[in-house]
């Protein structure tokens, strides 16, 4: 089949445009197809996770992104009559390098998105233009689109990603289900503009049964408030001024509020059966919905195209065989679930409407503070599906065996020689990596074996945490330190998205390095 692209993605959300530019990066043709006209208008999604910012990084978007994000951003989670019950992390950095929670402003994020993809000349962004039809057969896939003008276009390509919203045609020709719930309670979502603005940088839940709501400071004197609709209650009247100053006249004074948006949005805790079909792929909204208790909508796409993004790129390079797609869905799978299940949790926290039940939630969050450790350990465990990340199924070697292997490792701090100090992902460059924990893989590896590995255009990197002065000296205390201490190896090969492939030791490298290049090869 002649191709016009490798990939073509159809949605030009925050999702498949960062698809495209990890694609791009690595030199693949890519064209977008984008329904709309012209990019969309709405700050749909307000927070972004490390992970998220951990992806923006290594595609050398931050500094681009900097005006549309708000770090140090800190918030509580409350009673009805403003206790405090809980928080979810600080503005410190977290161990992958950055605070739990990032605010920003999504029409800035999505702009500067797309027209930075013109830095790949292998990416082409085409606007209106629907999907109509596809087909795909053992040589590649057939895309049928229709533009604006009516006029129907066929193109070509290797892989279709579909990441075209809740409302997926890819999902719906696939014949792919869904399965979960939505919320009994549709949400009033208003998003506006304060002056004068206070300054601060917060969040707040407010786990009131008379109206569960909360709000979030974001860029640009901006701030997202969401309250439930009680049982009964008119979506129309909820989007009338009369009763959206009455609701915010609490908080603010509603005569210095711009109101821009208002919305009324059911949502929904779903996830498609399979994210793959043959060589056509889901990809956020298109493969999970996720309630906006935990800010993971967004967090959890963007992991996904993280994951699919390399392993495109692989293929389509040649540096490993299409048998590696087969490993996006069950890595994916299982974590988008688990978000979408402490999303779940979390709004069942926020939204009792039985004064009974929220008393009972608010005597427990009252005996916990009582117990710090134990609050502690609460608090921490909410973010365990967001920052202890590993897959128990995929593509790494003896999953299990080792602490190491299927986990993403974290991001540390690092000093050079010169005292030049970066984030880790800075010096272990686009591709494969091989990093050594007190030691140097040039050394302590078979030459012949460095130079297989260098073939394939992997970096070598030694870490140190001892004061040896032997490679990047690790910041003190890290947890890539304490991770390494939970292993039984002193060397692990780093995947592009900072999963480790596989856990070794220099009597056990060859094997180990053995299986993950048959794995690459498609032998395994």
């Amino acid at each position: 089949m002649s191709q016009d692209a490798s990939i073509i993605i159809v949605g030009a959300g925050p999702v498949g445009l960062l698809l495209a530019h990890i694609l791009g990066k690595a030199g693949v043709a890519v064209t977008i197809l984008e329904l709309a006209e012209a990019l969309p208008d709405e700050p749909r999604a307000v927070g972004l996770d490390p992970e998220t910012l951990r992806t923006l990084q290594n595609l050398d978007l931050l500094d681009l992104l900097a005006p549309d994000l708000m770090y140090g951003v800190t918030g509580d989670y409350v009673n009805a009559n403003g206790d405090f019950l809980f928080k979810i992390g600080s503005a410190a950095p977290t161990p992958l390098g950055y605070p739990n929670l990032v605010s920003f402003n999504q029409p800035g994020l999505v702009k500067t998105l797309a027209a930075s993809l013109t830095r790949y000349p292998s990416v082409t962004l085409l606007y209106g233009h629907k999907l109509v039809d596809f087909d795909q057969s053992e040589g590649g896939v057939r895309v049928c689109a229709r533009k604006s003008t009516g006029q129907e276009i066929s193109l070509a390509a290797d892989y279709l990603v579909g990441c075209d919203g809740g409302r997926s045609t890819i999902r719906a020709k696939l014949g792919i289900a869904m399965q979960g719930e939505s919320n009994p309670q549709p949400w009033l979502v208003i998003d506006t503009i304060e002056e004068p603005y206070d300054g601060q940088r917060r969040f707040r839940f407010f786990c009131d049964p008379a109206r569960p709501g909360m709000f979030l400071q974001t860029p640009h004197n901006n701030r997202r408030w969401e309250w439930m609709l009680l049982p009964g209650e008119d979506r129309e009247t909820f989007l009338q001024d009369d009763t959206i100053h009455a609701i915010l006249e609490p908080f603010v004074d509603v005569s210095k509020v711009h109101i821009y948006r208002r919305r009324v949005y059911d949502f929904h805790s779903i996830i498609a059966d399979s994210f793959q079909r043959g060589r056509v792929f889901l990809a956020g909204d298109a493969a999970h919905m996720t309630p906006p208790f935990a800010g993971q909508g967004l967090n959890s796409g963007i992991r996904d195209v993280t994951n699919l993004g390399w392993k495109l790129a692989a293929v389509i390079g040649g540096a490993a065989t299409p048998s590696l797609l087969d490993s996006y869905e069950p890595e994916r799978w299982t974590h988008a679930k688990q978000l979408i299940d402490t999303a779940d949790m979390l709004g069942r926290q926020i939204q009792p409407l039985d004064p009974d039940a929220a008393a009972q939630r608010d005597a427990m969050f009252f005996a916990l503070q009582s117990q710090p450790n134990e609050l502690m350990a609460f608090e921490a465990n909410l973010m365990n599906a967001l920052l202890e990340r590993s897959f128990s199924e995929g593509f790494a070697v003896d999953i299990g065996k080792d602490h190491m292997a299927g986990r993403m490792i974290s991001q540390p701090r690092v000093t050079d020689t010169s005292g030049k100090t970066a984030l880790l992902d800075e010096r272990l460059g686009d591709g494969f990596a091989i990093v050594g924990y007190n030691c140097d893989p040039s050394d302590e590896l078979e030459e012949e074996l460095v130079t297989t590995w260098l073939e394939r255009g992997v970096t070598l990197l030694p870490l140190d945490d001892t004061g040896c002065g032997k490679g990047l000296a690790l910041e003190t205390d890290s947890h890539l330190a304490d991770m390494f201490a939970q292993s039984d190896c002193n060397m692990i090969l780093l995947r592009p998205d900072r999963f480790c492939m596989a856990a070794f030791r220099s009597d056990n490298a060859a094997d180990i390095l053995a299986q993950a290049a048959a794995m690459l090869d498609g032998k395994e």
